[in-house]
Parts: C-alpha cells; structure tokens; sequence
C-alpha cells in the first residue's frame, strides 16, 4: 500500500478478541465475586453474586456512556452513547501516549525520600510488567522501617487479592477495546513506540496494573489505618506516588491509553466503598490519583475526558483530598 492508498483508506476501530489462555484461565478459575464486596452483607453467597452483578453493571454502563461503548458480538457493533467519540477520543489518548512516552518513561519517580540511585521510570515498568511490584520500593523512600515494609508487603500478598479477584478482566471482556499500538494504524497516527510487554495480551479497558495497584496498594492502607501502624508522612507520599505510577508508567510505554486508566479509577473509587473497612482508604487513594498522577494532570484539560473525569469525581463526591 503506498500513502496515497493509506490516506484514502478507512477501518472501523475493531475488538480486541480472546484474552490469552492464561488470563482466559484466571477469568475462568478466580472467584467473580472479589471475596471482600460487602462482606459481611448479606446472609448467603447468591445475594451477594446478585449485589456485584448489579454493581458491575450500572458500572460498565457508565463507562459506555462517558467513555468507551461495549462491544456486542451478536450484532458485531459497538454499543454506548460514547461510540460517537470512539475516533476522537482515540486519536487524542494516542498522540498524548507519544508525548508522555518521551517526557516521562527517562525520568525518576518524584518522591520526599528517594534513593540515591534511583531508577527511571522505564526500569520500574519493565520490573511490574510481570514481577513483584514491590521488588524496588526502597528506591522509592529510604525513610520507612524495613520491618513494616515486610509488614505491608505480606499484607498485600495477602489480601490484595480479596479486593479486586478478577474484576479487571470482567470489565476488558464487554468493552474489548484494541490497544494502542492496534489503533494507531487504524486512525493514522504514527510515532508511537510501545515497549514490550508480557502482560499485555488482553483488552486495553480497563487498565489491571492502574486497578490493581489502586486497590492492592489500599488494602496494605487498611492494614495500617486499622492497625494504627505509625508511618511518617512522607512514606505515605511514596507508598501513594506508587500506588498511582504502577499505572501511570503503563501509559508512558504505550500498551496502554489514558482513558484506560480514567476507567480503572472510576471501577476503583465505585469499588472502594463496598471492598474496604474504612472510608480512609477511598480518601487516600483519591488524593493519590488527584495530587500525584502524572496522567491525571495530563487529562484533565482535555475536553474529550470531561464526561468520564466527571463520573470520576461523581463517585468520590464528599470525599475530601488529604493534605500533603
């Protein structure tokens, strides 16, 4: 095809398609319900399946509203009030892709207590692409005591999983959204130069890293806030700075688009209030995406985003930001 034919050539954007076996596997084998939703709530397990049903679908039908509209395999089309903006949101989310990849992915994370020899943001993405996410936190902050450290990384092994299980998947199966590095050709934007990624073989929307770093990182915040473990202030910034950058820097390599990230915060603060012990969390967690996410100040001038930022912020109504 020389460019005269690819400028005159139009492709409807397409679904992303089946998952990879192995995360096929875990949507499968991981329990639907994640084992914390209303615990306690209700008095037998088919209530509370009809509770998260519930949940999951008025939460998908705002994100096909304000965001990215679902995928309907039985008429082979897009459905949702946001279908009308599929392109344009598209094409922004990319070429903001491009910008962020070269001013951040070569930069140092921004923390109070950083090691000396602390790594650039593509060091920290390539080690979370599929390892421990925690191996490099002490680059992070140099002030926290190694033995609540270990503390918190038991907790999060722990119980990380009791607040999400598999929900990131649920939502990646009705929206099937293409990645980034799909999309590009398809709208003609190039320049786009996404890093390799093992964890990457599903829909883009939702974003896992940016939900299940949210929500896992909140889990060892309950642990402390319900504890009353005494942390300095400025490991609270770090432990937030990562709790937000996990999904950021998956936005900086590319396999990820902007938006994929609004949606995992609205599926994390719509979740928080129904998976933690203690509003702290949500309060915690919001301060960290509004205060500390490089994403989130990129969006949020964007009218593109608007509609989905004020479902976000719908959902965290009367919460109110930490100060730093």
């Amino acid at each position: 095809m020389n460019n005269a034919q690819y400028d005159e050539f139009k492709l409807p954007l397409l679904p992303y398609g089946e998952m990879t076996d192995g995360l096929q596997g875990h949507l499968t084998n991981f329990p639907e319900v994640p084992p914390d939703f209303d615990f306690g709530a209700y008095a037998d397990e088919a209530a509370r399946l009809a509770s998260w049903l519930k949940w999951r679908s008025e939460t998908i039908g705002l994100i096909a509203h304000n965001l990215w509209p679902t995928w309907i395999p039985q008429s082979e089309d897009w459905q949702g009030a946001s279908k009308d903006k599929m392109t344009a949101l598209t094409k922004t989310d990319i070429h903001l892709t491009i910008k962020l990849w070269h001013s951040m992915l070569k930069v140092k994370p921004v923390t109070p207590s950083p090691s000396a020899d602390c790594p650039q943001h593509i060091k920290f993405y390539r080690q979370e692409d599929d390892g421990d996410w925690f191996e490099f936190y002490t680059h992070y902050d140099t002030v926290l005591d190694p033995k609540i450290l270990h503390l918190l990384r038991e907790v999060y092994d722990t119980r990380a999983f009791d607040k999400c299980s598999s929900a990131h998947l649920q939502f990646k199966v009705p929206f099937q959204r293409p990645r980034p590095f799909h999309a590009a050709f398809l709208v003609k934007i190039s320049g786009l130069r996404p890093l390799r990624a093992i964890s990457s073989g599903s829909p883009s929307l939702c974003s896992g890293h940016a939900l299940q770093a949210l929500l896992g990182i909140g889990a060892m915040v309950e642990h402390v806030v319900l504890n009353k473990i005494d942390i300095h202030p400025s490991s609270h910034l770090a432990l937030r700075q990562l709790a937000v950058d996990i999904g950021d820097r998956r936005v900086f390599a590319g396999v990820h688009y902007p938006s994929d990230n609004i949606a995992s915060w609205i599926i994390a603060m719509r979740l928080a209030n129904r998976v933690f012990r203690t509003e702290k969390v949500k309060q915690w967690l919001w301060t960290a995406i509004l205060k500390q996410s490089k994403v989130y100040d990129t969006v949020q001038a964007d009218d593109v985003y608007k509609p989905a930022l004020s479902v976000l912020k719908d959902s965290v109504a009367g919460v109110v930001p930490l100060e730093e």
